[in-house]
């Protein structure tokens, strides 16, 4: 797959796939008894931040484009309340998961965008398809 041809796609796409490299690293620095709760949450909605973008690229109708998308900013703010909730039971050290929180923070802004603003992806719907 290959990144979407607009700038604020390319941009979107970008920061979502270094959350993604974020959260599986960071998440291998929770203790092993949270392997099926905080690990696989974290590792979920990254996986399916960037999914619901993917999906969102791919849609031709505006209101479902923004639908998808607005799903995946939900996916960044439920990474960032699973972030906080891991440092808060100190799962996590507030400097462990700075990055992370930076990550989502910037990918929901740049969603934010795409939801705003769905005339920017207008030439993405062969963005993804490796071509």
């Amino acid at each position: 797959m290959t990144p979407p041809s607009s700038p604020i796609g390319t941009q979107t796409w970008q920061s979502s796939m270094e959350l993604i490299e974020e959260i599986y690293a960071l998440s291998n620095l929770l203790p092993e008894e949270e392997r099926f709760g905080l690990r696989i949450q974290l590792r979920h909605a990254a996986v399916s931040a960037v999914a619901h973008l993917c999906e969102g690229f791919k849609r031709q109708a505006t209101v479902e484009r923004k639908s998808t998308f607005a799903l995946a900013r939900g996916e960044c703010a439920q990474l960032l309340t699973l972030l906080a909730t891991a440092v808060r039971v100190e799962k996590l050290l507030p400097a462990d998961a700075k990055r992370a929180k930076e990550l989502a923070k910037e990918t929901s802004l740049l969603l934010s965008g795409l939801i705003d603003h769905p005339r920017t992806m207008q030439n993405t719907r062969g963005a993804l398809s490796g071509k």
